[in-house]
């Protein structure tokens, strides 16, 4: 069968045509869902008005509108017009609101079994509406905590963040451990970065959490350990001693021990200094812990640590003498403190140190005309 071009034409024609008129249908479908939408959004805001103004007078929230509202929001896409509603409302009156929501506890509640029967995508935005609300401020157990934590054990990245999240709103720490040993015995792969991340975002005692993660620490998985001292670094100086025995530990895992290393550059611990020199002076194939280490050692600046440094710079590894002219860069006092790498035949280390220089510089001359700017 053979088709002429006049066909091609008037099929690419047809084609066009039907393309055009979707697009006209879809546009006409999405208004209309839009106006069905804001239908919906003003009906619940009315709903929500009545009890606002219950509140507002220091009066019962009346719990028959709460009932409707049960039945209402079993439903996603009126969920999302409830939703839409009370931001308009945080706006205009935030806590009233806020006390409002509290209130509606066992609302949410009676919808936090109901959603968890259904798919992912709707279990998720259910959490992230709790994270968003923190209806469970400083509570220990509730049907809404109970819901969060089932969610821990889910295959849904999505579920499980946005869990964590109204976890780490709630305020809690005790629901924040069980959160934690869930994703550990269940063996789920949880991101360090997210976790740690999470942690800090935690709305409660932070100090408090992190002596609870500190007192189950062994029994965590090392990407977990990690996360924890991530988290102990942003928040607390209490944990000196402790972590620098596990960090003397042969057997402690070299990530974790990365992690360890970097607390000490923001909180000095005296007997770190020697363990930094003697990492830099000593042979080691463990070239990561080398190279935060030379990082890590500006905080205790010392001629010492200075000869440390320029034994780094002639190490085999880019890393270790980057960090290492780096920090050199940072803690030198004048040329002849390194003349021995600028003179000396180890090409490499002089055309780091250089580099470095040159770095310096150009920051410092982004800085001024910044300043100039300003």
């Amino acid at each position: 069968m053979i088709i002429t071009v006049e066909e091609i034409v008037y099929i690419y024609i047809g084609v066009c045509i039907s393309m055009l008129i979707f697009n006209v249908f879809i546009i006409f479908f999405r208004k209309s869902q839009y106006k069905r939408f804001k239908t919906r959004t003003q009906d619940i805001s009315k709903l929500i008005d009545v009890q606002l103004e219950h509140i507002a007078r220091k009066q019962p929230i009346k719990r028959t509108i709460q009932i409707k509202l049960d039945k209402m929001l079993t439903a996603p896409n009126k969920l999302m017009a409830f939703h839409e509603a009370i931001e308009a409302a945080l706006e205009q009156d935030a806590v009233v609101v806020q006390q409002y929501l509290l209130l509606s506890r066992p609302l949410f509640g009676s919808l936090a079994v109901k959603y968890m029967q259904k798919d992912d995508i709707r279990k998720a935005y259910f959490a992230y509406l709790m994270s968003r609300y923190k209806v469970c401020k400083d509570i220990e157990q509730d049907e809404i905590i109970n819901s969060m934590l089932q969610l821990i054990d889910t295959k849904s990245a999505y579920c499980r963040e946005n869990s964590l999240k109204a976890l780490y709103s709630f305020g809690n720490e005790k629901n924040v451990l069980s959160a934690i040993m869930l994703i550990n015995k269940n063996e789920i792969f949880h991101h360090e970065k997210l976790l740690s991340d999470g942690l800090l975002s935690f709305e409660g005692d932070k100090a408090r959490l992190g002596a609870l993660l500190w007192e189950h620490f062994n029994e965590f998985n090392n990407d977990i350990q990690v996360s924890i001292v991530k988290f102990l670094h942003a928040v607390s100086d209490q944990f000196k001693e402790e972590l620098y025995s596990l960090l003397i530990r042969q057997e402690t895992n070299k990530e974790v021990k990365v992690a360890i290393i970097r607390y000490y550059g923001k909180y000095v611990y005296e007997p770190m200094y020697h363990f930094l020199h003697t990492t830099l002076t000593e042979a080691s194939d463990d070239w990561e812990i080398i190279a935060i280490s030379a990082t890590v050692i500006r905080a205790y600046p010392t001629p010492a640590s200075i000869e440390a440094l320029k034994i780094a710079m002639h190490h085999s590894n880019w890393y270790i003498r980057f960090n290492a002219a780096e920090t050199l860069n940072v803690l030198r006092k004048n040329y002849n403190e390194l003349a021995s790498i600028y003179n000396g035949t180890d090409r490499f280390a002089r055309d780091m140190l250089l580099y470095q220089d040159q770095r310096t510089r150009i920051k410092a001359q982004a800085q001024q005309q910044e300043a100039v700017r300003v």
